[in-house]
């Protein structure tokens, strides 16, 4: 197989064109000195992100910072459970006494008096009967109907006033 063989001479490099067959390669040679270091290349594609390493330890709390403003009242909450009863005072001092009532009386016999004033009892002694007097009549206190209901003047005559059931007897002349 044709080939160029350049040589060095000493001076130049002499090109011999080779037309034999080729032989077998030689055995290799020692390696040549470590030529100068190149011009640094462009930079390349970022890598992949690693794994994350270990937690380190925490830190120091730092100072505590300022208060801040006072916020809005909140609504109210729920009414608290009432609390048990407190123990009762000591008492009071009495009061003066207060002033009498109008005179209340009773009037007992077997006849009705003969000038009752309005709110007057007359327990009649022979009946065992008690009466009001009521306006104008005298109205038996407690009486129960039970049928018939009569009514009686004082001098024995019927009078046409009943109170529901309630005799009532007119004042007359005793």
């Amino acid at each position: 197989m044709p080939g160029v063989l350049k040589y060095w001479n000493g001076s130049t490099w002499v090109e011999v064109e080779v037309s034999a067959p080729q032989g077998a390669t030689g055995p290799t040679g020692a390696t040549g000195p470590t030529g100068a270091t190149g011009a640094q290349g462009p930079k390349g594609d970022t890598g992949d992100t690693g794994p994350a390493g270990a937690t380190g330890a925490t830190g120091p709390a730092g100072p505590t910072g300022a208060t801040g403003p006072k916020g809005d009242t909140g609504d109210a909450g729920a009414t608290g459970a009432t609390g048990p009863a407190g123990a009762t005072g000591p008492t009071g001092p009495t009061g003066a006494t207060g002033p009498s009532g109008p005179a209340q009386f009773t009037t007992i016999s077997e006849t009705a008096p003969v000038s009752p004033s309005t709110g007057q009892l007359w327990f009649e002694s022979d009946t065992g009967r008690t009466y009001v007097y009521y306006d104008s009549y005298w109205v038996e206190v407690g009486a129960v109907s039970t049928g018939e209901v009569n009514s009686y003047n004082m001098d024995g005559g019927h009078s046409s006033s009943v109170y529901g059931g309630i005799v009532a007897i007119t004042g007359g002349s005793a």
